[in-house]
């Protein structure tokens, strides 16, 4: 077992200690509201607790640990909040846990220590989930746990040395124009047991009835008894969605049978499944996609040698091709050409990033024009268009595009007072 994430046995025999012993819900907390708290014992690590309305103290609750890439505690909030009430969960975000941070296993103990101190949770109905970097970070936590019971992955596939008992209802979210949708797509492949719900769009956050979606169904797992009643609707749906996706009809198909499994008869979704896959229109979507990925994973590699290799004219030519409207009318080529653009922008962000902390300030700003090309209101390429204007003195431009990259959505003070010069306010 990986000592970095020990923090989740430490979790369940905190839980089976105190058990017993009178948990008083804490001053701070509003029920139905998101409040920012501070743990005990480091003041440095702020995390959002959102309670549903109907939370009571003397009661025990199923709680989700959510996970932001960039500690944006308040997206994984925001979006799981009305499903939260909805179903029931109370929901736990960390503001300082993030990528690439230090003392992950530290910061870990002290959030769910904290927690537990503070609430009423029942540690046999804890859950993960996150997003991208911090969707990494959840599946592991969930694959080297079995007090976990679901995990929802939101932006990022599954790492296949990774774990997870029958009774772990793994979720991955991903849209279809997101850079890391064939690496999703290729652990619902691969990975049986995994649950998968694609949407319309790129790398963020899903839209919060998808997320209400996993958590209906985890709900449905709770409460085992009212399975049978979602049995004929879901049969329905999947008839529906025959008609005009066969991949959206497979996707509800294999779902309902991995969270359905043991609690209901699902023979029949076993023979829609089949009857599925067995059929020429899915069989043609399979081995389109697959021709699809196979060029994208040729794209991608090209591209990510070509970044430092190339100069910014090559680029613009490059990037106007990839814009030009698709010869083809298929819906897998135009995909797949905003999720190369995508990670075109996504490595952008890696090159720029780096080189910046190395001070390189012509790679930063050659990097920047390729960023602009791709993504140009991006808010982390707006800072760092503000970074590239500080760092040669031109402070009345790095202004303009600090104002222009929070207009944006950016929120990262701490970066920002580390990287720029002058004094900010964000």
């Amino acid at each position: 077992m990986k000592r970095k994430y020990l923090f989740i046995y430490i979790l369940f025999i905190c839980y089976i200690s105190c058990k017993h012993s009178e948990i008083v819900e804490h001053k701070g907390f509003i029920i139905n509201e998101t409040i920012i708290t501070t743990c005990t014992n480091d003041t440095n690590h702020k995390y959002i607790v959102y309670l549903p309305n109907q939370y009571d103290s003397t009661q025990v609750w199923p709680v989700i640990f959510c996970f932001d890439p960039q500690g944006e505690a308040e997206k994984p909030i925001d979006s799981l909040k009305e499903a939260a009430e909805r179903y029931g969960y109370i929901l736990v975000a960390s503001k300082k846990i993030k990528n690439k941070i230090d003392h992950l296993n530290n910061d870990l103990n002290n959030l769910n220590s904290d927690v537990l101190n503070k609430l009423s949770i029942d540690g046999n109905k804890l859950y993960a989930c996150g997003f991208s970097g911090g969707a990494r970070i959840a599946s592991k936590i969930v694959s080297n746990s079995k007090s976990f019971k679901g995990v929802i992955n939101c932006g990022a596939g599954i790492n296949q040395n990774l774990k997870f008992n029958s009774k772990q209802k793994v979720f991955c979210i991903i849209g279809n124009e997101d850079f890391n949708y064939m690496e999703v797509i290729k652990s619902f492949r691969q990975l049986p047991n995994i649950a998968l719900i694609t949407f319309n769009g790129d790398h963020k956050w899903p839209n919060k009835n998808y997320l209400s979606e996993v958590l209906r169904w985890w709900y449905i797992q709770e409460h085992p008894e009212k399975a049978k009643s979602q049995y004929k609707s879901i049969m329905h749906e999947i008839n529906i969605r025959q008609k005009t996706s066969i991949e959206k009809a497979y996707e509800l198909t294999r779902n309902s049978i991995i969270m359905l499994n043991d609690l209901v008869n699902i023979k029949d979704l076993k023979k829609e499944k089949f009857k599925l896959q067995r059929s020429q229109a899915y069989k043609n979507f399979y081995d389109v996609e697959n021709q699809v990925f196979n060029q994208e994973s040729q794209l991608q590699a090209f591209y990510y040698n070509a970044f430092v290799k190339n100069d910014t004219i090559w680029w613009k030519n490059e990037i106007s091709k990839l814009n030009e409207p698709s010869s083809s009318n298929d819906i897998h080529y135009i995909h797949m050409k905003k999720r190369i653009l995508n990670f075109i922008s996504m490595i952008s962000y890696m090159f720029t990033s780096q080189a910046i902390e190395n001070n390189d300030l012509n790679a930063v700003n050659k990097y920047l024009i390729i960023y602009e090309l791709t993504d140009e209101n991006n808010p982390d390429y707006l800072f760092f268009k503000a970074v590239y204007y500080d760092r040669i003195k031109n402070i009345q431009a790095s202004r303009l595009y600090l104002e222009k990259a929070i207009k944006e959505g950016f929120n990262k003070t701490e970066e920002a007072r580390s990287k720029l010069s002058y004094e900010i306010i964000l």
